[in-house]
């Protein structure tokens, strides 16, 4: 084979291109993205990289999509095997006024796995890794994120308000609804200083045409979030940002005796609340987890009724049932007839255990 000589950033850049597929309009099949993994693993352990990613979700209270946590976990393996081949990072092109202590936390327990010396260049790694965990998305992100300053954070939440107000939802937004905004609202200015621009709303245009009024308050009231940005705000963030105040508008209250289920969503967090939302307005569901792809697989289903998912997963011993995250009519349907599947099942459980209990006293009573 060739040996590629040469800046080892620029070395990085070209193999993270080749493993992603990110050139404009180029995808590559399955099969050929399946034999780059299976290139680019080289020493790593990418089950155990996989692993110390979903450990340090659980540390922190966070879960990122599943299409975010495949490119964190491409990326690592091709660092960690850069840096156990003697490919180190220098930290001249660097910015050390950045605070990276996750990235350098999460690097901390990938090197613990290794023989490497990383105090000599873990400002570097970190720095560049940073890069690639703002640039993620999330399902959950519940930890407490600082903001610049109270002056910002007051503009935040002024923000939150004026929207709530404007579109009358001020009296029905509870406080976790309330914290999952604001989260993701710093989020975004983030994005925006650091001029990253990779979010994408593939459900923008059939939201918009359904709540058009939402989408041009969000717009109209932008202005603040520009300012603590000192960025424009892409209309795919401000179209996320929308669909929170929407998942509140949809939410309803429902009656005691629900369906307990999961919801497995790899679309991000403000998708998953927007569909719980609809769920409510629909069935007597409780969702007790929303989860990703990579976490539902450790995650344990007792006490659990049903599983919804917006992607395909492996068949299970309890019910589920595959929907999109707009829940469309034929979804409604699905669900309907799933629903009554498992109460008819659960009134059979019931009948027959009561059985067995009469049954019992009238030997007993014989005896």
């Amino acid at each position: 084979g060739f040996y590629v000589q040469g800046e080892e950033k620029c070395i990085r850049e070209f193999i993270f291109e080749l493993a992603f597929g990110m050139k404009a309009g180029e995808a590559y099949s399955s099969a050929c993205q399946t034999l780059i993994e299976r290139e680019i693993n080289g020493q790593a352990d990418r089950k155990r990289i996989r692993e110390h990613i979903c450990d340090w979700e659980n540390k922190h209270g966070f879960e990122f999509t599943d299409e975010s946590f495949k490119v964190l976990e491409n990326y690592l393996v091709i660092i960690i095997n850069r840096i156990l081949n003697g490919n180190i990072l220098c930290m001249r092109d660097t910015d050390e006024t950045l605070d990276t202590g996750f990235a350098s936390e999460l690097l901390g327990m990938l090197l613990s796995d290794t023989e490497a010396e990383s105090k000599a260049f873990i400002k570097a790694e970190s720095h560049y890794l940073n890069q690639v965990i703002l640039g993620c998305r999330y399902i959950k992100k519940n930890y407490e994120e600082e903001t610049d300053s109270t002056y910002a954070q007051m503009r935040i939440l002024g923000f939150i308000y004026d929207v709530c107000q404007r579109t009358g939802i001020s009296q029905k937004i509870s406080y976790e609804k309330f914290h999952f905004i604001f989260v993701h609202i710093n989020s975004a200015i983030k994005r925006a200083r650091e001029g990253i621009h990779n979010v994408k709303n593939m459900l923008q245009k059939e939201l918009e045409a359904a709540y058009p009024q939402i989408f041009e308050i969000v717009r109209q009231e932008a202005g603040i979030l520009e300012e603590l940005a000192a960025h424009e705000i892409s209309d795919e963030e401000l179209s996320y940002i929308a669909m929170y105040f929407i998942a509140v508008l949809e939410e309803n209250v429902t009656s005691p005796e629900k369906i307990h289920a999961i919801l497995v969503c790899s679309a991000g967090m403000c998708t998953a609340m927007l569909l719980q939302a609809k769920l409510k307005m629909h069935f007597n569901i409780e969702i007790v987890n929303v989860l990703s792809v990579h976490q539902y697989e450790r995650y344990d289903l007792k006490n659990v009724d049903l599983i919804l998912s917006t992607v395909y997963i492996e068949k299970t011993y309890l019910p589920t049932a595959c929907i999109t995250p707009i829940l469309s009519e034929s979804d409604v349907d699905i669900l309907h007839n799933t629903i009554r599947r498992i109460k008819r099942d659960r009134k059979c459980r019931e009948q027959s255990i009561l059985q067995v209990q009469i049954t019992e006293y009238i030997n007993e009573y014989r005896g």
